[in-house]
């Protein structure tokens, strides 16, 4: 999608458009959870850093300025997300970002 496109999705949401929240929502729900899968060993243990990693993107999107496509943007908040969540191989320690 063009960044435009993108921005005025993303303005739509910030002013309380309920249906531009379903679209993006339904946008980046299947990218997300195919990145929570791959970090994950089971689909349902991917479940709860999808929803994470989604409340994340809603939540800053004040954040998004449009200089870059909101695939990327979402992607690296996801990065984000996965980083600051304990790891079973580190003991629970956490990453700080």
């Amino acid at each position: 999608m063009h960044r435009s496109v993108d921005l005025k999705l993303v303005q739509a949401v910030r002013s309380g458009d309920a249906e531009a929240f379903e679209r993006m929502y339904g946008r980046f729900l299947p990218p997300v959870a195919r990145f929570a899968r791959k970090q994950c060993s089971s689909n349902r243990e991917a479940e709860e850093p999808t929803g994470a990693i989604l409340a994340a993107v809603f939540s800053h999107l004040e954040g998004y300025t449009g200089r870059v496509a909101l695939d990327a943007w979402v992607l690296v908040v996801a990065r984000r997300v996965g980083q600051a969540r304990p790891s079973e191989h580190a003991g629970g320690a956490t990453l700080e970002t």
